[in-house]
């Protein structure tokens, strides 16, 4: 049986329902920041479009003014970003259901290595990177945050909707609600301190965003292997996958804390300069900041756990009870001790969510067969 291209087959109903939601979010939030005239004008353009009447749509573009092409422009450059999210996350989900469920599918690595007749070819193998730069992929760091944000939150959607469990409202609320824990902190600094100090958390906070990306990559593979130890009450397997995870970042988050100590602080004033040598006053908080960096994978873990475990009300009471907790302790913490209390205010925010997920799994386990 000849094996499938995942990128020829992308799930067309879902893809099309989440590209519906994206687009929908978009012209609410363009909906906000303009006139009813300009909005209206969008939603004709975009109909005019989806319907291929291109001597109508190029009637309404000879009408605009410089305020509404700017208005428009951004609108459906925006639009096909949204698109490629929805479809990246379509293939990131079919690849990580395959490779659990042990299908083939054309590309896959561990058929092609098997496929080899002669396995020293591998030792002759050399791997470079090509980073391009061209024009048109050229985004802020701001842009691809929100576009990672994006992407994260339509992962966590089509696991539970398709993966794991049926979709549910209080998961994805949820799921909101952990976008803004993630970053009280940079608003607390954000407002009390103002935009140079906030910059300056900013590059502080980045090693967080990579110890969560690198849990990521650990985590996701599996969910479709967790939730299937789950289904067949395999407790003792489970307990294991998950614990060797927990390992895995709890090691890689001591050796970012001795790294960030030692050498963290020196590395940024080669790279940045006198950006670098503004920060160094603030090492405890690129310490601290590392370590709730390690305990918010934690919590991703402890969250994939209680999403197996069907406990979607009890993610979301934990989300609200630690966002209330984040906004109090963050201002707190910011205007009594500036941006060392900012990174201490999301350490705590990150151990209290991190007991509080460990709690919830511990009791969701006994749920699980022996």
């Amino acid at each position: 049986m000849q094996s499938m291209r995942l990128e020829s087959n992308i799930n067309q109903n879902v893809v099309e329902e989440e590209i519906q939601l994206l687009t929908d979010m978009l012209l609410e939030a363009t909906k906000k920041i303009t006139s009813t005239v300009t909005f209206n004008k969008i939603v004709e353009l975009k109909k005019l479009a989806d319907r291929k009447e291109y001597d109508e749509l190029n009637e309404i573009i000879k009408t605009l003014n410089q305020e509404e092409m700017e208005i428009i422009a951004n609108f459906f450059s925006t639009l096909p970003l949204l698109i490629n999210i929805s479809e990246d996350v379509d293939l990131a989900f079919e690849v990580n259901y395959k490779n659990n469920s042990e299908e083939s599918y054309v590309g896959k690595l561990s058929d092609s290595i098997k496929n080899l007749k002669d396995t020293n070819i591998l030792n002759n193998i050399n791997v470079v990177p090509v980073l391009t730069a061209h024009p048109t992929q050229v985004q802020r760091k701001t842009t691809l945050d929100l576009t990672e944000n994006i992407h994260n939150l339509l992962r966590k959607h089509r696991d539970v909707k398709n993966g794991l469990i049926n979709k549910s409202k209080w998961l994805f609320l949820g799921a909101f609600i952990d976008l803004y824990i993630f970053a009280a902190a940079k608003y607390a600094v954000n407002y009390r301190l103002g935009e140079e100090l906030n910059g300056y958390f900013s590059i502080i906070f980045i090693p967080t965003s990579i110890i969560n990306l690198m849990a990521g990559f650990i985590i996701r593979p599996i969910l479709t292997k967790l939730s299937l130890l789950y289904k067949t009450g395999n407790r003792k397997k489970f307990i294991s996958t998950i614990s060797k995870i927990a390992v895995f970042i709890f090691v890689a988050t001591l050796f970012g804390m001795l790294a960030a100590y030692i050498l963290g602080i020196p590395a940024l004033k080669l790279v940045l300069g006198d950006v670098g040598n503004a920060i160094e006053p603030y090492k405890p908080a690129l310490v601290l900041v590392i370590l709730g960096g390690g305990l918010y994978a934690i919590v991703n873990l402890g969250y994939y756990c209680l999403v197996i475990f069907e406990m979607t009300g009890v993610i979301f009471s934990i989300y609200a009870i630690g966002a209330v907790f984040a906004y109090f302790i963050s201002d707190f913490m910011v205007k009594s001790f500036g941006m060392n209390g900012a990174a201490f205010a999301y350490m705590i925010t990150m151990l209290l969510l991190s007991i509080s997920f460990l709690v919830a799994v511990i009791f969701g386990l006994r749920k699980v067969k022996k």
